[in-house]
């Protein structure tokens, strides 16, 4: 269902979608927003989160995404209470519809996505990437995660792509940890490319819902399913490095 909502949401307009958070806690002090937040309790302790600007790109034949998140936290050690300490959260999901220009035909996909924490081992990133069944959801702590497809994944060229890349950092401070804070960054380059493996393929958005958008949509998404599957033992799982 949820899918499903996404596409008629998406497919309305040429514009993506970008979904936010973040919440703060300082001892007892506790704060939200969409976009930003920050707490300080009377005992000293501080925290705050900031989702950065989401840019996406768009070329003749190929697209890039790139997102950041911020976050700090920090406590003063106070002998007079219990509580001392702090965290954030910050987390950003991004949806968009991309098209391939043709008639329906068999192609292939190259894709390329990482994502890493700036703040070292005591930040805590995930990553997440869905595109049709090609799937991967990775964290950890001072992490830094690539994946990317090789061989090709064979697709249905001609046919609307939804894509969902998701990114979110998380700190925690107390007396015995110290301050924790960084910069999480996730970013994806993708591009099609003809059957013969080399010649890139025209992508571009739907500016209004065709008639037949879901039709071709679930097209795409089971050519990616059946290629994945094919490949899939000789890809074992993503490649993480760190």
């Amino acid at each position: 269902m949820k899918t499903i909502f996404l596409l008629l949401c998406l497919a309305a307009s040429s514009q993506a979608t970008t979904v936010s958070s973040t919440s703060c806690q300082a001892d007892q002090t506790f704060t939200s927003g969409s976009s930003s937040c920050s707490a300080t309790s009377p005992y000293g302790s501080f925290a705050s989160a900031t989702v950065g600007p989401v840019n996406e790109s768009l070329s003749q034949n190929s697209f890039s995404l790139n997102e950041i998140v911020t976050g700090s936290a920090n406590v003063l050690y106070d002998s007079q209470t219990h509580f001392n300490q702090s965290s954030e959260t910050a987390s950003v999901t991004f949806w968009d519809i991309l098209n391939t220009a043709g008639l329906n035909r068999p192609g292939f996909l190259k894709l390329n996505w990482n994502f890493a924490a700036g703040g070292g081992y005591s930040e805590r990133i995930t990553g997440t990437l869905q595109m049709g069944s090609i799937s991967d959801s990775e964290s950890g702590n001072g992490y830094y995660g690539y994946f990317c497809c090789t061989p090709l994944l064979p697709v249905d060229l001609g046919v609307p792509f939804l894509l969902e890349v998701g990114l979110k950092s998380s700190n925690y401070s107390n007396p015995v940890f110290g301050p924790s804070g960084g910069i999480g960054r996730a970013n994806l380059t993708l591009q099609f490319l003809e059957s013969d493996r080399v010649t890139p393929v025209n992508i571009f958005k739907t500016t209004a819902p065709e008639p037949a958008f879901l039709a071709l949509a679930g097209l795409g998404f089971v050519g990616i399913a059946l290629g994945w599957k094919r490949i899939g033992r000789n890809l074992g799982r993503p490649r993480i490095l760190g």
